[in-house]
């Protein structure tokens, strides 16, 4: 793999997998930090890659932030196997309509139905302008990490939200959508984020009136805390798997 060795990125090699008869191996590293030569990238510091190799072919996919770089024959795309969600303040939706991404993918080329897997589906389950940052150790978490902003939790995941949202988070009341995966493909494995760019119609629908009761059924720890500010730059700078959400709207 001198194409990882010469950019400076380490990689986790996963067991070869048999497809029409060719081994292939598959090579990936999720949100890297980036070389000291290299500049940020519009979402800071972190990159997604995911290299794949076809043993006995010199072709090579690479794709950055889930983007494909260089082409090659007998890509096969797989639907997504975790449940789908997606929410919303807004109750009564039968169908939804594709829309410009609200946030840049270079990879998304048109209007598009976003949805979120289940394992992160509490990522969401805030309103909708509360800035939160959530986190979890992935694969190359180091143990400081790990001990550094989890200690002796017991849940695997982290949200942490500004106090001052403690009222509005007991009085909103969200709707979670659920849609049939078939027509959704992976944009951000980090994140659990899922696009379709045909039109949806949710299978069902949960009213969720209590948001905390939600949040703590799942493997969540819920902090609150005065700002939000250093927890996200410390995080930013880490070695977790986090996203920082509607931070435009935090304090500080």
């Amino acid at each position: 793999m001198e194409i990882l060795a010469k950019a400076g990125w380490s990689a986790i090699f996963s067991p070869s997998v048999k497809t029409d008869g060719n081994e292939v191996f598959f090579v990936e590293t999720h949100h890297m930090r980036l070389p000291q030569d290299k500049p940020p990238c519009k979402k800071g510091i972190i990159h997604n890659w995911k290299i794949v190799c076809r043993v006995g072919e010199s072709n090579v996919i690479c794709i950055r932030e889930t983007q494909l770089c260089v082409s090659t024959k007998n890509l096969v795309m797989q639907s997504p196997k975790s449940r789908l969600f997606h929410i919303s303040e807004q109750p009564g939706i039968s169908i939804f309509t594709p829309r410009p991404s609200p946030s840049h993918f270079e990879n998304i080329t048109g209007d598009v139905v976003f949805a979120i897997s289940d394992q992160l589906l509490h990522n969401y389950l805030l309103p909708r302008d509360c800035p939160r940052v959530t986190f979890y150790a992935g694969a190359d978490t180091t143990d400081t990490d790990k001990q550094k902003f989890t200690g002796n939790a017991t849940a695997n995941h982290v949200v942490a939200v500004e106090s001052g949202w403690y009222q509005q988070i007991k009085e909103t009341t969200l709707y979670c959508y659920e849609f049939l995966p078939d027509d959704f493909m992976l944009i951000d494995e980090c994140a659990g984020y899922y696009i379709s760019y045909k039109p949806v119609v949710p299978i069902t629908v949960t009213v969720i009136d209590d948001i905390m009761a939600a949040l703590l059924s799942r493997d969540v720890e819920l902090r609150f805390m005065p700002l939000l500010t250093d927890i996200a730059h410390a995080v930013r700078y880490s070695s977790l798997q986090f996203s920082l959400i509607r931070m435009r709207n935090a304090k500080g």
